[in-house]
């Protein structure tokens, strides 16, 4: 009984870790991928995004 427990206990361990890897892995490739959606846009509209939440007012009027 207490080996199926720990062996339970490892297997959240692994879990978690790789939920935090696979969130890390996100967290470091999303700066490219908003670059490349600024690229993507028409320069006017790309210009105006500025990271703030009223910029996106300008993205959702285009979209």
């Amino acid at each position: 009984m207490k080996l199926l427990f720990l062996a339970s206990v490892e297997d959240d361990k692994m879990k978690n870790l790789e939920k935090d890897d696979l969130f890390e892995v996100w967290l470091i490739h999303m700066d490219d991928a908003i670059q490349n959606l600024i690229d993507s846009l028409p320069n006017e509209l790309g210009s105006r995004l500025d990271y703030s939440p009223e910029s996106l007012d300008s993205l959702e009027a285009w979209g």
